[in-house]
């Protein structure tokens, strides 16, 4: 896989071609948990020992603390059969506290995106079953406590749904895209029984759409986050806020006339959001963060390693007022590196970060559990397998 594949959050979603559609309702496969390495309470990033089914690709995507449980969280992504790299299958990886648990679903091309747990026995995973190239439909699975299983969902033709969050079990909301010209935005409520469509604004003659960040702070006040392009081929953000009565596009900057994009977002309060993403500046990507002050958003360039591309793929609040964002930066040698940065008291600044092998990394997703612990999943390649990397660190 190429720099620009891995490091690009629209691209991790790339289609295969190819394939066949499976039944989708399958209890997962439960393996022995990977336990931690001696030392892993450091302070600083720690590189934890997680698991890679199968022997060709394996990437997390989202990440979602375990609520009520001191240091537990969920990751979920997909992987590649070892049987045959036509084939994907949906992971969700569960962290213990000591060890991970990797259950796979066999049989199934489909990948999951987003994660939200709203309890010990009530997590939910969004994402996409693929149909054939380029023509894939949304999927909602939900975990039991015992098995995860595919839930019914509204019939909306092509798309994908990549954003999952809510307040409860019973106020979940699921955001995505529909396939097809012009794109037209995917908002979703479950209200404790079932799902349904909510309208939603799209973008006036969007040819793409990737509406993946949702963050969710009350039942009358919830952001999405994500990007657009037209027939010009420059993305712009996109932010939409949902007031408790209806969804609404809010105007959102863009730095320069090259591509703008948003991945992540997270709030310190009502009034003090943050988005992340990237910018194109000239031949290259820096790192782009969008502030929220109650009234109107405003972009900065935040800072970036070395002059090659910088991209921010997740973003998390931590307590004490910090954030911390996660993503990819080209080293010395043009592979990509794990790149985390820390916002506190008004200032973004770069923390180290490990990076396995010599390979591209990227991180994707982030997420602080009961025990105050950061959290980053992502994923990095051995030769030519891809695996999945967690990183931890205490707080702060």
């Amino acid at each position: 896989m190429s720099t620009q594949h891995i490091a690009t959050r629209g691209r991790r979603r790339r289609l295969l071609a190819g394939v066949l559609p499976v039944a989708l309702a399958t209890p997962l496969l439960l393996a022995a948990p990977v336990q931690a390495a001696a030392g892993s309470r450091s302070c600083g990033w720690t590189l934890m020992p997680s698991r890679s089914p199968g022997s060709v690709r394996n990437f997390l995507f989202a990440a979602a603390a375990d609520p009520g449980r001191t240091d537990r969280l969920w990751a979920v992504g997909d992987r590649i059969s070892p049987q045959d790299a036509r084939m994907v299958a949906p992971v969700a990886d569960h962290w213990n506290g000591s060890g991970w648990s990797a259950r796979v679903l066999p049989g199934r091309q489909s990948n999951l995106l987003g994660v939200y747990a709203a309890g010990r026995s009530n997590v939910w995973a969004v994402g996409f079953y693929i149909i054939a190239l380029d023509n894939t439909v949304p999927v909602i699975d939900h975990f039991n406590g015992k098995a995860w299983l595919t839930v019914p969902s509204p019939r909306i033709g092509y798309g994908v749904l990549s954003g999952v969050a809510g307040t409860s079990g019973r106020s979940i909301w699921a955001i995505g895209r529909k396939l097809g010209r012009p794109a037209v935005t995917i908002i979703e409520h479950y209200n404790g029984r079932t799902w349904a469509r909510v309208p939603g604004p799209s973008p006036a003659r969007a040819d793409y759409i990737d509406f993946g960040a949702i963050k969710v702070l009350s039942d009358h006040d919830v952001w999405v986050a994500g990007d657009y392009v037209r027939t010009d081929g420059v993305f712009r953000t996109l932010i939409e806020h949902f007031d408790g009565h209806a969804w609404r596009i809010v105007p959102s900057p863009n730095l320069g006339t090259g591509s703008n994009y948003l991945s992540g977002i997270a709030a310190l309060g009502a009034h003090r959001i943050w988005a992340v993403g990237k910018v194109q500046d000239g031949p290259r990507f820096r790192p782009l963060g969008l502030l929220w002050n109650g009234h109107t958003w405003k972009a900065r360039v935040l800072p970036a390693i070395g002059s090659g591309d910088n991209s921010l793929n997740g973003l998390t609040a931590a307590p004490g007022g910090v954030l911390w964002a996660v993503g990819s930066a080209a080293g010395p040698g043009g592979a990509l590196r794990t790149l985390t940065e820390r916002y506190q008291a008004g200032h973004w600044r770069i923390v180290a970060s490990p990076s396995p092998g010599t390979a591209d990394n990227a991180l994707y997703a982030a997420t602080v559990t009961g025990a105050h612990a950061v959290w980053a999943v992502g994923g990095w390649y051995s030769g030519s397998r891809g695996k999945t990397i967690a990183l931890r660190r205490c707080q702060p």
